[in-house]
């Protein structure tokens, strides 16, 4: 038996669900999850995490190709292991829950579209820039590196900082009009990187600092470069430059990265040279 998820705007889906169960009836579960006009994205996609749990099986069918729904469905269907499809109809809902291969083979199930397809170029050309500065959304970002990459979207990934709704707040006003900021834990972070959902963006990624870089990569983000800009010295810290000091084990990681293909440098400011890894790993 398998667990059928419907992801529809509004609440459509529930009496869809109503009706098929109600006529044709099924030996399959069915659930509807409406999306308000209001919802939160990713406490709409939490939601639906929580309430499918450890069903087996799963079928997201969202009703709306590339929209908020397709997308939640096409990630919740990667985590669970799942298929996807879209465009819901009643049609689509009936052939689905039929079990006929041959009907179900008229749909496209977007989940292994996804995995079919060669995204790794597409991916890389979302993330404009990524920086580590421990200040964030400062002077610096705003006034000189933005300018430079021309980005519409900062996203922030610390699995601490978005807890403090102060301070999301903070970073928010901080940025440049026009320019969205999202401050996201460094495992949704990657995953929506990995599923597309800033494909139509020019994103601008700061992290507080290489930790964060560590945990968001353990957690799937591809990085094809990545700039050190503000690390604070502390005890137990090598300087590079300036602004950037970093512990032997961050050395450590970042060699490993360089490793998988992601260029590592140095740089505070555009007017300045930036610093090659090379360079950096000869301080030690």
């Amino acid at each position: 038996m398998s667990t059928v998820v419907l992801l529809t705007h509004g609440n459509w889906g529930q009496t869809l669900v109503e009706d098929v169960k109600k006529q044709f009836g099924s030996s399959d579960e069915l659930i509807a999850f409406p999306l308000a006009l209001e919802a939160d994205h990713e406490e709409y996609l939490n939601h639906i995490r929580a309430s499918i749990g450890n069903k087996q099986s799963l079928v997201f069918i969202s009703d709306l190709n590339g929209s908020t729904t397709y997308k939640v469905g096409l990630r919740l269907a990667l985590e669970f292991d799942g298929e996807a499809y879209t465009d819901l109809s009643l049609r689509l809902l009936l052939d689905l829950l039929s079990h006929s291969l041959e009907k179900r083979k008229k749909y496209e199930n977007v989940v292994e579209a996804f995995k079919n397809y060669t995204t790794e170029d597409t991916k890389m050309e979302e993330i404009k820039f990524a920086r580590v500065d421990h200040r964030l959304i400062h002077g610096q970002v705003i006034t000189k590196w933005m300018k430079l990459v021309q980005a519409n979207k900062i996203v922030i990934l610390d699995d601490n900082l978005g807890k403090d709704a102060f301070m999301v707040d903070i970073y928010k006003m901080a940025a440049p009009a026009g320019v969205d900021v999202e401050i996201l834990d460094t495992q949704t972070g990657a995953e929506r990187f990995n599923t597309g959902a800033y494909q139509k963006d020019k994103v601008f990624v700061l992290f507080k600092n290489i930790a964060s870089v560590e945990k968001a990569v353990n957690h799937g983000l591809k990085l094809t470069s990545l700039q050190l800009g503000g690390i604070p010295y502390e005890q137990g810290r090598t300087k590079i430059i300036s602004a950037v000091s970093l512990l032997p084990k961050e050395i450590e990681f970042l060699e490993t990265m360089t490793q998988n293909g992601t260029e590592i440098i140095a740089q505070i400011v555009p007017e300045e040279s930036s610093m090659s890894f090379a360079e950096i790993k000869s301080k030690f």
